[in-house]
C-alpha cells in the first residue's frame, strides 16, 4: 500500500459460518483488502467453528449476548452498537463495511445513537422486500443514515431507490476468484461420492436447505425427469431447516437412488465441475453466487429468473424489467419463471411441468461446458470497486 498511513477497516457480521453466501463475501473482501496492506478487522457477533478462511484481526464482539425474545432483539442492537462504536474508537478504525441487516443494524446505531464518527459503508445482501414487516420499517427508518448503502444488483438498486427513497446506493456484484476455482475444481471428489457422478447425468444445486432456495419444487420437478431417465441424479449441497422435510419428499416420490442431499461442503468446485448442469431454483435472491460458481466452471445453467441477480448473470443483455417469455435461453443458459409461495396448486404444477422439461432437454441436447469470461464478477474488478468506494 502506498503511504505510510495504514487505513484500518472493521468487517461486520453476524457470523463467517461455512455455507452462509454473505459470509463467504464478507471473507473473501475483507481478506483481499488485508492482502493488500490495509489492517481489516472482522468483527462478528457469533464465533463458530467451520467458518470461511479469513485474512486478518478477528474478534467476537457478540459474548454474552444471549437473544431469547423480540425485546433481546431490540437489546442486542443497542449493546452490539456500543460495542462496535467502541472498538472503533480504541482501534482507530477508518471505515466500517457491515454485511446483513443486523449487522447493518447494529453499525447505523453505533453511529446515530453512540455517535461513532467511523465511516459506516452497510451493504445489503438479500431481496430486501422479503424481509418482515418490522426489519422493512428498521431498513426505511435506519438505512438513510448509512454514509454509503452497497447492493449486489442493479435491481436491487432500483427497487431502493423506488420504495425506500435511498439515494446514496452502489452496486458492487459478488467477486469470483476464477484462478482460485480453477485450481480447486481439480482436487479429487471424495471416494463415497464420486460413484454418484460415474456414467449418469447429473444435475446439482448448491443453497441452504431453506423455503426461499425453492428444492421442493425443484424435487418435485425431478420427479418427471426421473421418469424418463432412470440413471439420472440430483446432487443438493447445503443444510437447513427443511433437511427434514426434503428427505421425506424424497422417499415419498421414490427418488431415493437418485436424489442426494450431501450436506454443506468447503470445496463446492470439485462437484460442480463433475456434473454436467446447474439449477437454481430459488424464489428469490440477492445476486447468488451459486450462479456465479456453475458458470466459473463451464455449467450449463437452468435458472428461475427471480428477483434479484440472475438476469443479470445469466442474461447481462436483458433490461432489468423487461418483459420475456419463458424458456428464455441466452449462450447455452436458460431462465425460467421463478416460483411464488402465492401460487396456486395447478400454476406450481405447470411450473415444476416446465422445469422438467427444460431439464430434459439439457439432457437430450447434451448442452456442453463453456468457459465463461464473468469479466465483471473478477476478483480484482471487484477489490478495486471497493477501493474506490472508500477511497482507500
Amino acid at each position: 500500500m502506498e503511504g505510510d498511513n495504514k487505513k484500518n477497516i472493521a468487517v461486520v457480521i453476524n457470523s463467517l459460518i461455512l455455507g452462509g453466501g454473505a459470509g463467504r463475501v464478507a471473507s473473501i473482501v475483507g481478506s483481499e483488502l488485508n492482502k493488500r496492506g490495509y489492517q481489516v478487522h472482522f468483527l462478528v457477533f457469533t464465533d463458530v467453528q467451520d467458518k470461511y478462511e479469513y485474512n486478518g484481526i478477528y474478534f467476537d464482539i457478540g459474548k454474552d449476548i444471549n437473544i431469547k425474545n423480540t425485546l433481546g432483539a431490540l437489546l442486542a442492537i443497542f449493546r452490539r452498537g456500543w460495542r462496535i462504536k467502541k472498538y472503533c474508537k480504541e482501534h482507530n478504525i477508518d471505515t466500517v463495511i457491515s454485511f446483513m441487516e443486523e449487522a447493518n443494524f447494529a453499525c447505523i446505531v453505533s453511529k446515530t445513537i453512540f455517535k461513532n464518527k467511523t465511516k459506516i459503508i452497510i451493504s445489503i445482501r438479500n431481496n430486501p422486500f422479503k424481509k418482515k414487516k418490522n426489519a422493512k420499517k428498521i431498513m426505511k427508518l435506519f438505512y438513510p443514515f448509512a454514509d454509503i448503502v452497497t447492493v449486489v444488483s442493479k435491481k436491487a438498486k432500483m427497487d431502493l431507490q423506488n420504495n425506500f427513497g435511498l439515494e446514496k446506493i452502489e452496486v458492487i456484484y459478488n467477486p469470483i476468484n476464477l484462478e482460485k476455482i480453477e485450481y480447486l475444481s481439480k482436487q479429487k471428489l471424495p471416494f463415497q461420492y464420486s460413484r454418484l457422478f460415474q456414467n449418469n447425468f447429473v444435475f446439482i444445486n448448491i443453497g441452504r436447505l431453506i423455503e426461499q432456495k425453492g428444492q421442493i419444487y425443484l424435487i418435485h420437478a425431478f420427479k418427471e425427469v426421473v421418469n424418463s431417465n432412470k440413471d439420472v441424479k440430483l446432487i443438493i449441497l447445503g443444510e437447513g431447516e427443511l433437511r427434514g422435510r426434503l428427505e421425506n419428499l424424497i422417499n415419498k416420490l421414490g427418488l431415493e437412488k437418485n436424489v442426494f442431499l450431501l450436506g454443506n461442503k468447503k470445496n463446492v468446485y470439485k462437484y460442480l465441475t463433475n456434473s454436467d448442469c446447474f439449477i437454481l431454483s430459488s424464489l428469490w435472491e440477492g445476486l447468488p453466487n451459486t450462479l456465479l460458481e456453475a458458470m466459473a466452471v463451464g455449467l450449463p445453467i437452468i435458472s428461475t429468473d427471480c428477483a434479484t441477480g440472475p438476469r443479470e448473470i445469466v442474461a447481462p443483455d436483458l433490461l432489468i424489467d423487461e418483459k420475456i417469455e419463458y424458456p428464455y435461453r441466452s449462450n447455452g443458459q436458460t431462465l425460467l419463471s421463478p416460483f411464488n409461495l402465492k401460487d396456486d396448486y395447478d400454476l406450481r404444477e405447470k411450473k415444476e411441468r416446465l422445469l422438467a422439461e427444460e431439464m430434459l432437454n439439457c439432457i437430450n441436447n447434451k448442452r456442453k461446458k463453456q468457459k465463461n469470461v464473468l469479466s465483471n464478477f473478477r476478483l480484482d474488478f471487484i477489490i478495486d470497486k471497493w477501493k474506490k468506494l472508500n477511497k482507500f
